[in-house]
């Protein structure tokens, strides 16, 4: 899927944000933003090599579905963060939602909880069911090129 494409399940303002600021990254920039965020977010904590493989052999593992799901979730975050910039808490929510990634790619957390988790995000930013679905197929067909570059960062 294109970027472009997104442009027909928007239905909302948020979307239309989204999608308006997706479409100035392109797709290149965007799969590199994903990948980037995914190494900060393993880099963040102190791994002992068992995790390390555990996060390599669960990237690997994701079908196109389930990787799009974390693609949507870390594309996402900025803007839950932008949309409650006024809460005094909202950088342990957002962190809240990181720790919850991690978990969930060094298998802490089974699918389900994150995916709730996702929902929660998805939910409090605001953001439709459709285009939500756009996100998490756009970025399940991007899954290899995300990810190959990841595998020599971790």
């Amino acid at each position: 899927m294109q970027i472009s494409k997104l442009g027909s399940l928007v239905e909302n303002e948020t979307d239309k944000i989204i999608f308006s600021h997706m479409s100035e990254d392109g797709d290149a920039k965007l799969v590199k933003r994903i990948g980037d965020r995914i190494c900060t977010c393993i880099g963040s904590f102190r791994l002992h090599t068992d995790q390390k493989n555990q996060i390599r052999s669960t990237l690997n593992g994701f079908n196109a579905d389930s990787f799009g799901g974390v693609g949507a979730a870390l594309l996402i975050i900025p803007y839950f963060e932008i949309k409650f910039k006024h809460m005094e808490k909202i950088a342990e929510a957002s962190n809240g939602f990181v720790i919850h990634l991690m978990n969930y790619l060094i298998k802490e957390i089974g699918k389900a909880e994150f995916i709730q988790k996702i929902w929660t995000l998805q939910e409090a930013v605001g953001i439709s069911d459709k285009f939500y679905d756009g996100l998490v197929d756009y970025f399940g067909s991007r899954k290899s090129e995300v990810i190959v570059p990841i595998m020599s960062r971790i």
